[in-house]
């Protein structure tokens, strides 16, 4: 059984769609995506909505050349919703996620990245900022972003090229600022128009999900119709505000630092101190960036970090005769009891369930080369 769904919702002269399989989310959560995104540019909207039951199949679901990582957070059942709209000047992304995770983006060389909270609680943070119901903050090309996305999170990701109308707009006032993300929006009394517009163009590609909707494509052209008027519009009215250096540059810069840290010693017993040394930092300072970025200490998301690496190890070395213990103690793990516990209370099943779940495929090959060599 798969564990995701996908579905083509309405296109024009062009069609795709993303494939998917059990075995999917064995990829590395940061390989630079391989889906071309085709330019309906005088043609209907594409649309492509996955509905998934995993944070890897989420990153995989990511386009126009976004590399991406999710972390859950939570222990609860994982579901999510990711929606491509592919139009003539940009590419439109909505993002749902029904458990909190923390979110990793990587932008492109060649694209300018826009994301528009549409629906946030209070405990949304992205690079190390309260977010706020309506806000609009820029990536400018070859950026990065980290944030906390609570449970029943909604937010749309706009990219466009660095040399089209809107790039050279979101360029001219990035030019007078250091760099970014830059928050270009924040909502008063009045929202944005841009936000509106997104929220009625979500309800239309996205109403029927996760069955085949009959889905007019000239409704969506409609409903897509000023989406890069508003963005421009909004680029030009309002004065970029920089993100604190504190919580953007030095905070990320921390949490990047330890992560590459961590993995490079794979398997040890690593401590705070060690940790914090490595990122060039005091312990106070280190426990800060953790708790500005993931809202947790270094300590508890590491922990989490860590168990997705041992359910990414155990779907990839399916095929190579990898067992729980193998995964677990590569990891780190070495009290296989409590491992397994932890294991299960985050993902909801035990790390022999994903083993079996990732053999199944190969077991299914085997056994029909069987049949038919006897």
């Amino acid at each position: 059984m798969s564990d995701s769904s996908s579905v083509i919702i309405a296109a024009g002269m062009m069609t795709f769609m993303f494939m998917t399989s059990s075995t999917a989310s064995a990829r590395a959560p940061l390989e630079p995506s391989r889906r071309a995104v085709p330019r309906a540019r005088g043609h209907a909207p594409l649309v492509v909505a996955r509905e998934v039951d995993d944070p890897d199949l989420l990153s995989s679901a990511i386009a126009d050349n976004i590399r991406g990582e999710f972390v859950q957070l939570e222990a609860s059942a994982f579901r999510a919703r990711w929606t491509v709209v592919c139009l003539d000047s940009v590419v439109l992304q909505y993002s749902h996620a029904m458990v909190a995770v923390a979110r990793h983006l990587e932008v492109s060389l060649h694209r300018w990245l826009f994301i528009v909270a549409l629906d946030v609680s209070e405990g949304a943070r992205w690079d190390g900022r309260p977010m706020r119901r309506g806000e609009i903050v820029a990536y400018p090309p070859g950026t990065s972003t980290n944030a906390v996305d609570p449970r029943g999170t909604r937010c749309a990701l706009i990219t466009t090229d660095r040399y089209s109308s809107i790039g050279a707009a979101a360029s001219q006032l990035a030019a007078t600022a250091p760099s970014g993300p830059y928050v270009v929006f924040t909502p008063g009394r009045i929202e944005s128009p841009l936000a509106d517009r997104l929220r009625r163009l979500r309800k239309v590609v996205e109403m029927r999900m996760p069955g085949l909707p009959r889905c007019d494509p000239s409704t969506i052209a409609r409903a897509a119709a000023g989406i890069a008027e508003d963005l421009i519009e909004t680029l030009r009215d309002r004065r970029i505000a920089p993100q604190p250096a504190r919580s953007v540059a030095l905070h990320n810069e921390i949490v990047r630092r330890t992560e590459h840290f961590f993995m490079s010693h794979v398997g040890e017993t690593v401590s705070i101190a060690q940790l914090s040394a490595a990122a060039g930092v005091s312990e106070r300072s280190f426990r800060n960036a953790f708790y500005d970025i993931y809202m947790t200490s270094p300590k508890r998301y590491l922990k989490v970090w860590q168990l997705h690496h041992v359910r990414r190890a155990l779907r990839a070395g399916a095929s190579r005769g990898m067992t729980v213990t193998d995964a677990a103690t590569f990891h780190g793990f070495f009290e296989l009891g409590r491992f397994a516990g932890e294991y299960k209370a985050l993902f909801g099943e035990p790390p022999s369930k994903t083993l079996h779940r990732a053999r199944a495929p190969l077991c299914a090959t085997m056994a029909c080369v069987a049949r038919e060599a006897s």
